[in-house]
């Protein structure tokens, strides 16, 4: 698992390279999808 993370990182930061602004928005846009995946049924 930790090999896949260190991955998606290394492509992450390829990404960010090419196209800081758009690899944020996506980067945020996942958290706050994810966050609200796991979250929508506690009060956080």
């Amino acid at each position: 698992m930790k090999s896949k993370i260190r991955y998606l990182l290394g492509f992450g930061e390829k990404i960010k390279v090419l196209s800081p602004l758009s690899y944020q928005q996506r980067v945020k846009e996942h958290l706050k999808n994810t966050l609200i995946k796991n979250y929508e049924n506690s009060d956080i």
